[in-house]
């Protein structure tokens, strides 16, 4: 797959492309119930849909920093993600990639942040899916010998970030419910803050143009979210909202 972009666009332009992707969307997120803000960009390219993200919040009273990039194919079906967390002294690089049966394998590197501090701030966006391991190839990082299959999400066709809204358009571009329908999923849940992965039965309704309701775990938790016309969250309450978009 080809790499998803990472610089940012032109001084007053709402619009880039960087080679063959093309900036669709960027934003900003509000966490409302911790200190926390996101920095989102959706980019399109032949190879297929991206989402990049910045967030920067507060984790135990200390900062930190998630930089990550999901790349799909052309049908939104999620095929590799790339995680950079920053805490301290410390990025630690994690990624899993889905092979052609949509098996699951996930690999990591720890670096100290002098020597590395920007490849933390762009191997993320660098990486996912592309089928070149840039972030796991620069001397002096911390690497796993081999790639791990995780068999307990065989089969998922969607990543949910837990640190994010960004990944619930994932589900609702490749599903394309009608009004009134509903579906249910199971998506390769990324937890935060130790970016464990586990399967997370999810149910989605379109309730009408706008409005989707969103459960997870049987019912457990629920959530009525209000997303744009691209299937983008503007607001997730309790958790989330949109503060600004370009």
């Amino acid at each position: 797959m080809a790499l998803p972009p990472h610089g940012d666009p032109p001084a007053g332009a709402t619009r880039a492309t960087h080679g063959r992707s093309k900036l669709i969307r960027e934003l900003l997120w509000r966490r409302v119930d911790v200190p926390c803000i996101e920095y989102f960009r959706l980019w399109e390219s032949a190879a297929g849909p991206r989402l990049t993200g910045t967030v920067i919040l507060a984790d135990a009273g200390l900062p930190l920093r998630l930089k990550y990039a999901v790349a799909c194919a052309p049908d939104w079906t999620s095929r590799g993600v790339h995680i950079a967390l920053t805490r301290g002294a410390v990025t630690r690089h994690f990624k899993l990639t889905a092979d052609d049966d949509q098996r699951w394998w996930r690999s990591g590197v720890e670096a100290p942040s002098p020597s590395t501090g920007q490849l933390g701030a762009t191997a993320a966006e660098e990486s996912a899916g592309a089928g070149r391991d840039s972030a796991f190839a620069t001397g002096g990082l911390r690497q796993s010998p081999v790639a791990m299959e995780i068999p307990g999400v065989a089969g998922c066709l969607d990543v949910d970030l837990a640190f994010t809204p960004a990944t619930n358009i994932l589900p609702l571009r490749r599903l394309a419910l009608a009004v009134g329908e509903s579906r249910e999923v199971t998506a390769a849940w990324i937890r935060f803050p130790d970016l464990s992965v586990e399967p997370l039965p999810q149910r989605y309704t379109r309730r009408d143009d706008r409005l989707v309701r969103y459960e997870s775990r049987g019912g457990a938790f629920t959530a009525e979210l209000e997303v744009d016309e691209l299937g983008l969250v503007v607001r997730y309450p309790p958790l989330w909202e949109r503060v600004a978009v370009g």
